[in-house]
C-alpha cells in the first residue's frame, strides 16, 4: 500500500488486504480490512485515506465489536464520496446486490 499517490514503493501496511485472485498486485486489491483504533470515528478515519491510495473501492473498519463497511466512490469532480453498507458482497455478489437502503454518504473534497 502507497504511502501517498506519488509513492512507487508501495509500503504503507494496512491490516488485512485481501485480493481478487491469487496475484498479490496492487491493481488486484479487493479489500482493505483495518483493525487498530478502539472506537468508529477514529477508525473510519484511519481507513478512509487507505481507501484513498489504494485501487479498491471497498474497505471494512474493525474493532473487536463494532465493524463499518465502507464504498469508495470516485465523482466526476475528482471528489470521493464513502457509502457506508450494510454488509461486504459475498463471493460472486456485487455491491449492488446487498441492499443499500440503510447507506449512508460522507463526501470528501478531492486532493
Amino acid at each position: 500500500m502507497r504511502k501517498r499517490p506519488s509513492d512507487e514503493t508501495k509500503a504503507y501496511p494496512v491490516d488485512i488486504a485481501v485480493f481478487k485472485g491469487s496475484g498479490r498486485a496492487e491493481d488486484d486489491l479487493y479489500l482493505v480490512v483495518e483493525c487498530k483504533k478502539k472506537n468508529r470515528k477514529d477508525g473510519v478515519a484511519q481507513l478512509k485515506p487507505y481507501l484513498d491510495m489504494s485501487p479498491t473501492e471497498l474497505g471494512v473498519w474493525f474493532n473487536g465489536d463494532e465493524h463499518v463497511y465502507l464504498r469508495k466512490i470516485h465523482k466526476r469532480s475528482g471528489a470521493r464520496e464513502y457509502q457506508e453498507l450494510p454488509n461486504i458482497p459475498r463471493y460472486g455478489q456485487r455491491i449492488e446486490d446487498i441492499g443499500l437502503s440503510s447507506a449512508r454518504i460522507w463526501s470528501r473534497p478531492p486532493t
